[in-house]
């Protein structure tokens, strides 16, 4: 048995004025179970590859860069490949909604029995109180420098409160870490991504 799994590409709601990212529009289409090669599973190779894209005003890949390779020079160059192929974008737009070109990032876990891999983290965080309008986990996408801490943090689906979306990104920054992340090659700096998906749970004050 084997999976791929692929760091979901949605996002929150456009904000007015302000400049919008590339949106994949068929991220279930651009890698499927049969892409994973025959070579690659019969050498038991798995893994993350983090890829940094560049998208034109039409909505097409036109570069693919592996800021996090899987190990495998195989699989790395096959997720790049199928981006490239498959990948269909809305583009990004301008403060006055025209088309520019702008990049994209995502990470794609390649995995095989019993070699699961995953491009989401799970991080409860502790709160002696929940902020008001706190519904559900935020979920993030976090990029992580080369020494494996926590960058970028922009969320992708709300809590519900900007203070707790807020105090999320914040601890993430804080307090988490992974394997420091290494690049295919020399010229291309290391980044991993991820999706964080932040739970806030009240612990209880001692008296």
């Amino acid at each position: 048995m084997f999976a791929i799994l692929m760091l979901a590409a949605t996002q929150t709601g456009a904000i007015a004025g302000e400049v919008q990212p590339p949106r994949l529009r068929n991220a279930a289409a651009v890698i499927t179970l049969q892409d994973y090669p025959q070579t690659a599973l019969q050498h038991d190779e798995y893994g993350i590859v983090s890829i940094a894209l560049s998208v034109s005003t039409e909505g097409k890949v036109t570069s693919c860069d592996v800021t996090e390779t899987s190990g495998s020079n195989l699989l790395d160059k096959r997720t790049c490949a199928l981006f490239k192929a498959r990948a269909k974008f809305d583009p990004a737009t301008d403060g006055n909604h025209q088309p520019v070109s702008a990049g994209f990032r995502t990470a794609v876990a390649w995995g095989a029995d019993p070699y699961f891999s995953s491009t989401t983290i799970g991080f409860d965080l502790k709160v002696s109180r929940v902020p008001a309008g706190y519904q559900s986990p935020v979920r993030a996408k976090v990029i992580f420098d080369a020494t494996g801490h926590a960058g970028s943090c922009d969320i992708l689906q709300s809590s519900g409160s900007d203070a707790a979306d807020q105090i999320a990104c914040q601890q993430i920054r804080q307090q988490l870490t992974i394997s420091a992340p290494k690049s295919m090659t020399a010229t291309v700096t290391p980044e991993a991504v991820r999706s964080v998906a932040v739970r806030l749970v009240v612990q209880p004050q001692t008296p």
